[in-house]
């Protein structure tokens, strides 16, 4: 038995840790250094020999008690487990026996992860599984009228199948080199194929998910070594086996000594030939299936799903006889494997497309396996293209069609038969592709999918249906290339509608071919579009030219005139009659302005003509007279009347100064009537205060000379 270390932690503890063995992290944590605290292996020796005296003296509780007592002093008894897995069996307590039995396996598979004596556990699995294949196997011997029903008891499938799938497993990692652990050709291995190694993942998801993470199968090249997370000392032959006949508990391995391991012979059996055996029988009265919602339907879709992955060519000559045996018409063999196994898979097919939305990725994560496909059935791999599809994976969705064709029936080509238009919704995702792809690579894609359709070697329906293929491919190059004509045209004719090059447009889409007939009804349509451009460019030339000479009216001041010239434009459409009626309105403000404009002309010179006169107050009776609106004629007449205002306090200091000088010249004997003759003279208004000011002064200063 592996060296038991003390672990300073309750049992409690123990025993959550225990199923708990995925996660190293508690590893660490757990399988801390000991501190001499007690002889636990004195303890688990103690309860050994003690189970042993129980079971042997048929006190088989008692011996149960003293066995899950070894568990409560120390978790990692892989023999005290076994033995549970014997007495729970024997005292039917089936929740307990399942328990035990999975937490025996996670524990050997921990064992073997972490390199803990992990080739005994090796062997202890082997021997496990070796002893519950040959034990659940012998019930589907005893009673074969009964075996559909057989199959249907609550677990004996399962455990069947756990065993059997994974002694498959087991035997591959023990061989050194790739192809033998793959049971693979290099071709294959080339393509990504797993072949038995694929087992183990599958399994690992079935069975023990939580170890599925931790799985690292290594290079898929032929020499390579596999490293998974086992031990090198697994690569080889395990020891040899046999099956426990009576079932009694076995005690060695609790006295703290490795068991003595002797290499080099295989399994009592070929687990992978039982398997496919099993398989093909079961096929025959459908696995005993009644609906596709229990417990029995989802075992035998895992059975499907592990046998698939299995290589099946060793065993083909069995397997065709039994897929033969009692049939009028037997099928090819490679047809009726993949009806066999796409049968229970179709129930997993319809939960992905059940439903408004159906779960294309999904339904590739479950069938995209490569060690799946040779196994599937023409439909579900064309439902696995269509899924490739709708995750924009449409190549690998055109390689699955491609490698399907040749195995499809003649009744997948009759008209609105579902595999036929399977295949041609894969073709029109691929040429769809092509045509949302970039231009300049389409006639290459098109190239390179005409290349792979005409690769695929098929005859009769499939050779005709293959023609049809290609006919929709050429098709659509065909279309692809009027489409790109189809654009250059349509762009050069927009270039040459913006230059007002009507006629060169027109000859540029009449160029274009009139097949098919929805593309002569698009020349139309762009014909009827340049045909509406000229239109409306002579109509918009018209307007400018109507805009230009309204303008220059204007400026004429012929309003009426300017008028007449929009009034000859047409009304239709819409927006130009309110072009119309906007450039009307301009007309009419501009006539409107240029009226105020001589009016306030005649008003700023009439109040100068009164102002020269002294006449202060009609001036600003003139100015007030004009209109408040627009703001900036308000603002004009303030100022006209502020000017006003300042003239008339000049010229009250003028008159008074006048006045001044008047009364000097009459004392030197000038009167008026000699100062009006002077003023005469010298054409001086005498209204005018200014005017009268300068000659005034003028002729006081030439007194004061003399």
């Amino acid at each position: 038995m592996p060296r038991v270390d003390y672990w300073p932690v309750p049992p409690p503890r123990l025993l959550q840790l225990v199923e708990r063995y995925c996660s190293h992290q508690l590893w660490q944590e757990f399988a801390a250094p000991t501190n001499g605290n007690g002889n636990l292996t004195t303890e688990v020796q103690r309860g050994a020999q003690e189970a042993t005296r129980h079971y042997e003296a048929g006190q088989v509780s008692e011996a149960r008690r003293a066995l899950e007592n070894i568990l409560l002093c120390d978790g990692d008894q892989p023999e005290a487990l076994r033995n549970l897995i014997t007495i729970t069996s024997e005292q039917h307590d089936m929740e307990a026996y399942c328990r035990y039995w999975r937490r025996y396996v996670k524990l050997l598979l921990w064992r073997i992860m972490r390199g803990d004596h992990a080739a005994a556990a090796y062997d202890d699995l082997c021997h496990f599984y070796v002893r519950v294949a040959t034990i659940t196997d012998r019930e589907f011997n005893e009673s074969p009228q009964k075996t559909p029903e057989r199959l249907r008891t609550p677990g004996l499938l399962a455990r069947w199948l756990e065993a059997h799938a994974g002694l498959v497993w087991l035997d591959s990692w023990h061989r050194p080199h790739r192809d033998q652990q793959a049971q693979l050709g290099a071709e294959e291995l080339k393509a990504g194929r797993l072949g038995r190694l694929a087992v183990l993942q599958f399994w690992c998801q079935v069975f023990y998910p939580e170890f599925y993470p931790f799985l690292d199968l290594g290079s898929s090249t032929v020499d390579a070594q596999p490293h998974c997370v086992f031990d090198p000392e697994l690569y080889r032959a395990p020891d040899p086996v046999t099956a426990e006949e009576d079932g009694s508990p076995s005690t060695a391995g609790t006295d703290g000594k490795p068991k003595s391991r002797h290499r080099g012979s295989a399994l009592p059996f070929d687990p992978a030939e039982r398997l496919w055996t099993r398989f093909a029988q079961w096929f025959k009265f459908h696995f005993g299936l009644r609906n596709n919602h229990d417990a029995h339907a989802e075992t035998v879709t895992a059975l499907a799903g592990l046998v698939a992955r299995v290589p099946h060519r060793p065993y083909a000559r069995k397997l065709a006889a039994i897929f033969a045996h009692e049939e009028l018409n037997p099928p090819p063999y490679r047809r009726a494997v993949r009806e066999a196994c796409s049968l229970p898979l179709r129930f997993r097919l319809g939960k992905f497309l059940e439903g408004k939305k159906p779960n294309w990725l999904g339904l590739l994560a479950c069938f995209g396996d490569a060690d799946l496909f040779d196994c599937l059935t023409p439909d579900l791999r064309l439902f696995l293209a269509l899924a490739c599809c709708h995750q924009n994976a449409t190549a690998r969705a055109m390689q699955i069609a491609c490698e399907t064709l040749p195995d499809m029936e003649p009744d997948d080509f009759e008209e609105e038969a579902q595999n036929g238009q399977l295949w041609k919704n894969v073709l029109h995702a691929n040429l769809q592709a092509i045509m949302e792809g970039k231009e300049a690579q389409r006639q290459e894609a098109f190239a390179r999918l005409t290349k792979q359709i005409e690769a695929i070697s098929v005859e009769g329906p499939q050779k005709q249906f293959r023609q049809d293929c290609l006919k929709l491919v050429r098709d659509a190059e065909q279309t692809a290339r009027i489409h790109e004509q189809v654009d250059r045209a349509v762009k050069r004719s927009k270039e040459l509608v913006k230059q007002n090059n009507f006629d060169e447009a027109v000859r540029t889409i009449r160029e274009l071919p009139n097949e098919p007939e929805d593309l002569q009804k698009l020349k139309a349509s762009l014909l009827e579009q340049v045909a509406e451009a000229r239109k409306s460019a002579e109509l918009h030339k018209r307007i400018e030219h109507a805009i230009e000479q309204s303008k220059k009216l204007v400026g004429e001041g012929k309003f009426r005139e300017a008028k007449d010239v929009v009034h000859r434009l047409p009304s239709e459409p819409a927006d130009l009659e309110d072009l119309k009626r906007n450039l009307l309105g301009q007309i009419d403000e501009a006539e409107q302005q240029k009226q105020l404009h001589k009016r306030i002309e005649a008003a700023v010179e009439e109040s100068k003509k009164l102002v020269g006169k002294g006449k202060f107050r009609e001036a600003k009776d003139i100015i007030r007279q004009l209109p408040d609106q627009p703001s900036e004629l308000k603002e004009l007449k303030k100022n006209f009347l502020g000017q006003i205002e300042q003239v008339e306090q000049d010229a009250n200091k003028i008159q008074a100064e006048n006045k001044e000088i008047l009364s000097r010249l009459s004392r030197r004997n000038i009167d008026w009537s000699k100062v009006g003759r002077i003023a005469s003279d010298n054409n001086v208004d005498m209204s005018n205060p200014f005017a009268f000011n300068s000659l005034l002064k003028a002729i006081d200063e030439q007194l004061r000379g003399r």
